[in-house]
């Protein structure tokens, strides 16, 4: 690039020198500039002083050749001053004090050289401000501010005002008078979104743009906010803490309701067909927080609907004074077994509650007295065939919804779980006078009267129970009823249940036995009147094997 041509002529005209005594020359130059090089950066040293050399090359003049000035460079040093600036007006965009600066730089060795122009800005490359400063090598100028970054060149000028290139560009700041500089945060960051009990080391903040290179984080990363959406302090950490100093900001943090975990589903009361799941008592269940339980709609009455059916099992007996009992197990898959019925010292057993359609598995243990059970035996697959589904129960058990409500809904959302609900048939009301066959002709039709269904012996929903039981018991002929079950107390062995008050055409009578074939009378008792009576068949077991003893009831016409 070819600056300052009167120069050009000169160095031609009183300057021939050869190529290589130019070469020499411009080494020893060199080599005086490195050495003041040296020199000024020993004197600069310091926390608050950033100086740099760029492009490699700090020398006075780069001539090549013939005497021929291709390009001028020019060194030039900063020597910042600590001094306040007095009588300069202006705003200060980082908040601190106006400052001076004082430049110098070497003098150009060529008598067309009429002075020197300093020439600076806050971008590199980028030179918004000049100031001229005469045919000398050094000038203070007040116009800079505490903890911004400048960059500056020189420029030489003749006296027909050819201007040169400019020199090397040199980079600084201005500190404080006190300490540290504060940069300028002009964008603060954004922060990713987390979940409650999350610390805000779980958010990544992005973008966030300061005066000075550096970066962005949470002031305290250990704290755990609350859900929504807040603002939480940052810290900008300036890359050279030497001139700059931390400063805060804040970002945006949305903090989501966390979802509880139910560790144990709760329990379900049962409730009989046509009752809402209102009547139905909910007890138990873990979540991983406080709070409560409930029926997602507890104004659903449930249907359990599929068709459930009643399975003998028979077995041989075992040749063993040992053995005192037989449990029966199934399950829906080969090898698991999730149900167990204790059959007692018999061979044969009826058991309910199997679907249509569905294969089961199932095997024999057998027991001692001290409670020793044997290995399973061999396994037998069955299936209850479907007789084409005219009779759909709607009792048995329903799978229901249940919503778990956290006692803190701030930071906690609701979860959902389901429990088993067992329905059982519903209880026929008595009704004054009401006869066996007035119970006939209204729990039947003509139909299935005419096709013997309505039979006292019939048992069209294959429950076990017959029509006459179903009669006295107040249950539903066409819907399965549960089986009862007897349980051992003080007073012995006591089957409790419910009927209609006021049956007069059929009687009732309460056996036990402890083989299954010599039955006994045993005590019936009223122990709730009304409408619907609550009845007890007890066995004192005070006669027979009191380990292993059946109860059952009978029911006949007068």
């Amino acid at each position: 690039m070819s600056i300052l041509p009167r120069c050009v002529r000169l160095c031609a005209d009183k300057r021939n020198r050869t190529p290589a005594t130019v070469k020499v020359g411009l080494r020893r130059a060199q080599e005086a500039m490195d050495e003041k090089l040296r020199h000024f950066s020993s004197m600069v040293s310091g926390p608050y002083f950033n100086i740099q050399k760029k492009g490699g090359a700090c020398f006075l003049w780069n001539i090549f050749g013939e005497g021929r000035m291709r390009r001028s460079v020019l060194l030039a040093f900063a020597c910042l001053l600590a001094s306040p600036c007095v009588g300069v007006a202006g705003s200060d965009p980082s908040g601190g004090g106006v400052r001076q600066a004082r430049f110098s730089w070497d003098a150009v060795p060529d008598s067309a050289v009429s002075g020197y122009k300093v020439h600076w800005g806050t971008t590199s490359g980028v030179y918004t401000r000049t100031v001229d400063a005469g045919n000398t090598t050094a000038t203070v100028i007040a116009e800079f501010y505490e903890g911004v970054g400048y960059f500056f060149v020189i420029t030489a000028y003749g006296n027909t005002g050819v201007e040169s290139d400019y020199s090397v560009e040199v980079a600084f700041t201005i500190p404080p008078a006190g300490g540290s500089a504060t940069p300028v945060i002009t964008v603060q960051p954004s922060a990713t979104a987390i979940t409650y009990g999350q610390t805000l080391a779980s958010s990544s903040l992005n973008g966030g743009v300061a005066s000075v290179p550096g970066a962005f984080a949470f002031t305290a990363p250990a704290l755990v906010p609350a859900a929504g959406t807040a603002s939480q302090t940052v810290t900008f950490t300036p890359s050279d803490m030497k001139i700059y100093q931390p400063v805060t900001g804040s970002a945006n943090v949305t903090v989501s309701k966390a979802t509880p975990s139910i560790t144990v589903p709760p329990m379900a009361s049962a409730i009989s067909y046509g009752q809402t799941l209102a009547s139905s008592s909910l007890s138990g269940g873990v979540a991983s927080v406080s709070g409560s339980f409930a029926f997602t709609t507890s104004g659903t009455a449930p249907v359990a609907g599929g068709t459930l059916r009643l399975a003998r099992f028979s077995w041989d007996a075992v040749v063993d004074p040992m053995v005192s009992g037989y449990k029966v197990h199934w399950g829906t898959q080969s090898g698991v077994y999730d149900h167990s019925y204790d059959a007692g010292n018999v061979t044969e057993v009826i058991i309910s509650g199997f679907a249509e359609g569905i294969q089961y598995f199932s095997t024999i243990t057998a027991y001692s007295n001290t409670g020793e059970e044997s290995d399973y035996s061999v396994q037998i697959a069955f299936i209850i065939p479907d007789t084409g589904g005219t009779t759909t129960l709607p009792v048995g058990m329903s799978s229901q919804s249940v919503t778990f409500t956290p006692t803190d809904t701030n930071n906690y959302q609701t979860a959902a779980t389901t429990v088993s609900v067992m329905v059982k048939a519903a209880k026929f009301r008595a009704i004054a006078q009401e006869s066996l066959e007035s119970w006939r002709v209204r729990c039947f039709s003509a139909e299935q009267i005419a096709t013997g269904q309505a039979a006292d012996d019939a048992d069209p929903d294959r429950d076990g129970l017959v029509n006459l039981a179903e009669y006295a018991l107040g249950t539903d002929p066409l819907a399965f009823t549960p089986p009862m079950i007897a349980v051992v107390g003080s007073d012995g062995l006591v089957l409790t249940f419910e009927r209609p008050g006021g049956l007069t055409d059929v009687q009732y009578a309460a056996e036990s036995a402890d083989d299954l074939i010599h039955w006994n009378p045993c005590l019936l008792e009223l122990m709730v009147d009304g409408p619907v009576q609550t009845m007890r068949a007890v066995d004192p077991l005070t006669s027979g094997d009191p380990t292993r003893r059946f109860i059952s009831l009978r029911f006949t016409k007068p």
